[in-house]
This record gives structure tokens, C-alpha cells and sequence, in this order.
């Protein structure tokens, strides 16, 4: 996710202002007073910090700075690659793949990175699909279930397209895929390995497959130094496409790459009674996160929000179960139950 969702001014005050508190207290920039920052900035602004805590049983306290202070080389100075790699193991204990260090020279993801073949799904395809929406999406019937669509959608960002768009150009390929799969029983959509992008474009391609307007998430966004201090709650909801939309049986396939805005997705799909959702459970990093800088000219993504779905349940950590369990990677487990489904239905 890569803007907050209808936020306040005043929260945005809050989040860049507090920088200039928590830092500017330190004109040395020694290793000991940087780490502070750092740790005292996600104490105090990290939105999902006592869900992380309680989800993954965690403690980010004194202790823990404490812990990583003493593992600080007096010799150490504040660019120091080996002091890099101590803040980012630091940062790693949230388990965040939203939480991020970044240097000049260095780059470090706190957590979940790995690849998907995106690939390997052409083979199952007649004439090995089709590519749209610039290649985000890949769509077709199956060579053994000619009645089963199938539509992966990659990303959810704006690739080419001008990020002032609200929704960006290749997303409006989802009319003409619609048109395309019309025909199908059943549709599996395939959301592995999806690493999010932006509420626009997934709000967007998610209503052609709503039949009913249905809230799906509600969003709080972190404008105090408490672990619950928070903004308003603000409901999310989607609404059916007024173009051409597919309101039969469909599964929903995610795993544990199915990151952010697609974790949105996901929650979304599942509020309609035609989805069943399948797979393994999604990342867990549902908030959006912002850059903050650091002393010493390096900067970090921190998580500012906490996300829930309508029944209050929040996913950070843990991630969205499927209904239905299927290994990583069995697509044929998800195309037989896709072929049950649409026998049921008939």
C-alpha cells in the first residue's frame, strides 16, 4: 500500500513533525543516540505495534533497545556498514516487509522478501493465456477445464501511468477481460505472489467482481505517542462495477507473498458470497507506511496505520487464512475446486 486512505491533515502534521522532536536532539549523531531514534520513533509511531506484539509474541520495550545498544563497536561510526546491519536486525524483530532501512550503500527489508514464478501458471493455459493491463494481468481457460477462467493479476501499482491518476490506464484491461471470460462457469483469481500498490487500482478491479456494495476494511492511522492512540475510524467500501461485471462462482488464490493491497483485495473478494478464498495465508502488512529520515542522512519505512476487517480482526503478522487450504503450489487443487464449484452451481 503506498498512500494512506483518507487521512487528516492533521495526522500527516503529526507523523512529519515528530521527526524533527525525536531527532534534533542529537547533533553528534553517535551509533548509541541514532539507534535511539530509531527505536524510540517506532515505539511511539508504529501503527500496528501492539497487535504485532500479541500476534507474534513480541515485546519492542527498553529491553530490546537495551539489547541491541550493546552490541554497538565504540569504533563504530555512524555510517558504519556493520551498525547498518544492527539497526535493520533491530527492525527485523516486527517481522514488517513495510518496515524497511535504506542507505546510499545499503538496503535492508526487515522481512517476507522471495520471488514468485509468475510463470509457471502459462503452461496450465490454452495457447498459454493472454497478457493485459500492461502485463499485470494474465488471463484464459484451462487446457483441461476449458469452462474454468482464469485471471493473475501481478501488482496493483501504477506501473507507467501517471500516479495522479486515481486509477491508473492498464487497470481499466479488466472491461475487455471481463467481456473475454463472460462465458466461464467459474473464475479463478490468482493474487500469488501480488505484492499490493495502490487502493485505487484494487478498489477499482475489485468491484467487477461485487455483486452486492459491501465495507470491507476499516482504517485508523497513528496521531499520538501511545500504543492506542489513533485517528477516527474510517470504513472502506467497494461498490459493483457499473461496467461489465462476473457474479459467478469464483476462488480466490493467495499466498504468503499476497502482500498489502492485495491483502485489501482479499478481504474485499471475501465479503461476496460467490468467492471462496484458497490457498495459503497472506503476508500480514496490511498498513500503509511512510519515509521518515534518520540523523544521520539515512531513511526507513515505518507502518503507521491499523487495519481491520468489519468484524474487527486485525491480520498484522498473521495474515488472512484461506477457507480452504491448498499447498503453494497447487493450481491443480485450486482448478478442481473450481470445476466442484461450478458443477454445484449448475
Amino acid at each position: 500500500m503506498k498512500r494512506i486512505k483518507t487521512a487528516t491533515a492533521v495526522i500527516t502534521i503529526f507523523l512529519f513533525s515528530t521527526c524533527h522532536i525525536f531527532l534534533e536532539n542529537d547533533p553528534a549523531g553517535n551509533p548509541e543516540n541514532i539507534l535511539k531514534s530509531l527505536w524510540k520513533d517506532f515505539n511511539e509511531t508504529y501503527g500496528p505495534m501492539g497487535v504485532r506484539e500479541k500476534n507474534l509474541d513480541i515485546k519492542w520495550d527498553t529491553a530490546l533497545f537495551n539489547q541491541y545498544k550493546e552490541k554497538i563497536d565504540p569504533k563504530w561510526e555512524s555510517a558504519n556498514r556493520h551498525f547498518f546491519e544492527l539497526c535493520g536486525n533491530m527492525l527485523m524483530v516486527l517481522r514488517d516487509s513495510h518496515v524497511g532501512l535504506h542507505s546510499q550503500r545499503y538496503n535492508f527489508i526487515s522481512y517476507g522478501t522471495g520471488n514468485f514464478d509468475f510463470e509457471q501458471v502459462k503452461n496450465h493455459l490454452i495457447n498459454n493465456g493472454t497478457f493485459a493491463g500492461d502485463g499485470y494481468f494474465l488471463y484464459g481457460t484451462f487446457k483441461t477445464k476449458p469452462r474454468i477462467g482464469y485471471i493473475q493479476i501481478r501488482s496493483f501499482d501504477h506501473g507507467d501511468s501517471d500516479i495522479n491518476l486515481r486509477v491508473a490506464e492498464w487497470a481499466n484491461d479488466i472491461n475487455g477481460i471481463m467481456y473475454a471470460l463472460e462465458s466461464a462457469d467459474v473464475i479463478v483469481i490468482d493474487v500469488r505472489g501480488n505484492r499490493g500498490g495502490f487502493d485505487s487500482n484494487m478498489e477499482y478491479i475489485a468491484g467487477h467482481f461485487f455483486s452486492v456494495k459491501e465495507n470491507y476494511i476499516v482504517s485508523k492511522t497513528k496521531n499520538g505517542t501511545g500504543r492506542n492512540d489513533f485517528s477516527n475510524p474510517v470504513v472502506s467500501a467497494i461498490n459493483p462495477s457499473t461496467s461489465k461485471r462476473y457474479t459467478k462462482p469464483i476462488v480466490l488464490l493467495t499466498n504468503r507473498l499476497t502482500s498489502s493491497a492485495a491483502e485489501w483485495f482479499t478481504l474485499a473478494l471475501r465479503t461476496q458470497e460467490h468467492v471462496t478464498h484458497v490457498g495459503t495465508p497472506t503476508n500480514g502488512i496490511l498498513s500503509t507506511y511512510i519515509v521518515r529520515p534518520l540523523i544521520n542522512g539515512w531513511h526507513y519505512t515505518i507502518s503507521v496505520q491499523m487495519i481491520e476487517d468489519t468484524n474487527g480482526i486485525c491480520y498484522e503478522g498473521i495474515g488472512v487464512t484461506p477457507y480452504i487450504l491448498v499447498e503453494e503450489n497447487q493450481l491443480e487443487e485450486a482448478i478442481t475446486l473450481a470445476a466442484e464449484l461450478a458443477i454445484q452451481t449448475r
